[in-house]
């Protein structure tokens, strides 16, 4: 009987990511309206973007606005939007079709400008919060366009470059109700940003870094303990899947049950490998399975698994499954755990079993 892990991810999953904040106001700074809402949002290219890093595969991304691809993965460094730029950052539109998790454009992006129909951009402003993994990204908009504009749809939008070419749409959210912006009105749009899951070099702290803190070098721990400063991308596939000691990556298994925390950088008591007695072997690469996209359901899954064998004469418990890989651009050495999940009850290999250990990342909207 092969033992499936499911890691979940998204807005009903821990309370969420956290809230969009959209204020009206007039230029003196009266509240003419707020809302908020939970963040709901992250799309197609987001999820084509992080299975690549982590599967070693460059699949397409498709750009915010026209429809020219690109294989690289590379096309993310930044979504702070400067000021004037309509390219990257958070970006407001009239559009009010449903979401779904194969979005990749923001349609009718509301342009640049004074003109009819426009809204003056104004540059993108970041907060971060180390130690809590919290923080905001804030872009306020002012209306000079003559008549009132009314927008149903934000989007935040990443590009290596603020201008001249449109960067690809992570993260897409429909308001609940639509906003209107009235002539000399300014609406200030906020994704504050609250993680709940995860430990230091998780997929939660990755969302953080793309977002509130991309752009800006800050410490990831790798499995050794060793605090490695930068912006830190991930891979592992059939190539770093065998494991013979520490310096590889794919799905590890352990024996430990301490809770997970920001603080963890591996796992808590990791299982020998080999065929001793208390030791597990893997007799296969980690592998992951294609992306499925199930716009019905609102999900995003795609799994991972190894095949472990138990050749010693005791039985071995397994409390604890994580996701490691390596630092692309650096030395093999360099491992970090990309997830980690407790289990609620130990999976137990006895004497002779050969099964599989299926790691299921799973998003929902």
């Amino acid at each position: 009987m092969s033992n499936k892990v499911v890691h979940k991810v998204g807005s009903n999953v821990d309370g969420g990511y956290g809230t969009l904040k959209l204020h009206v106001m007039s230029k003196d700074g009266i509240t003419i309206s707020y809302k908020e809402q939970k963040i709901d949002s992250f799309v197609a290219n987001h999820w084509r973007w992080m299975y690549g890093r982590l599967n070693q595969e460059n699949l397409i991304l498709t750009r915010a606005v026209t429809t020219t691809g690109t294989s690289g993965t590379n096309q993310n460094k930044s979504l702070v939007g400067d000021e004037g730029s309509v390219h990257r950052g958070i970006l407001v539109s009239p559009n009010s079709d449903p979401l779904t998790v194969s979005d990749d454009k923001i349609v009718d992006r509301i342009l640049h400008g004074n003109d009819t129909g426009t809204l003056y951009h104004n540059a993108q402003t970041q907060s971060v919060d180390t130690s809590t993994r919290s923080g905001n990204i804030q872009r306020s908009f002012v209306n000079n366009s003559g008549d009132a504009i009314v927008i149903n749809d934000v989007a935040i939008v990443a590009a290596n470059s603020s201008t001249g070419i449109d960067g690809f749409m992570h993260i897409r959210d429909v308001l609940t109700s639509p906003l209107t912006i009235p002539n000399d009105g300014v609406l200030v749009v906020t994704y504050d940003v609250e993680l709940k899951r995860g430990n230091y070099p998780v997929f939660g702290h990755w969302f953080w870094h793309f977002t509130i803190g991309n752009s800006t070098p800050h410490d990831w721990v790798d499995i050794f303990g060793t605090a490695r400063s930068g912006v830190v991308s991930f891979q592992f596939g059939t190539t770093f899947g065998v494991v013979t000691d520490l310096q590889e990556g794919g799905i590890r298994l352990g024996s430990g049950t301490a809770p997970q925390s920001w603080d963890s950088y591996a796992l808590d008591s990791e299982i020998p490998i080999g065929t001793a007695d208390g030791q597990l072997n893997p007799v296969s690469n980690t592998i992951g399975s294609d992306i499925t996209v199930d716009n019905t359901a609102g999900t995003v899954s795609w799994r991972w698994t190894r095949i472990y064998e138990n050749a010693g004469s005791v039985p071995v418990d397994i409390n604890e499954i994580a996701v490691y890989a390596r630092y692309s651009m650096a030395a093999v050495s360099t491992i970090y755990m990309v997830d980690r999940t407790v289990l609620e009850s130990p999976i137990t290999f006895n004497p002779g079993r050969v099964d599989a250990i299926h790691y299921d990342f799973l998003y929902t909207l």
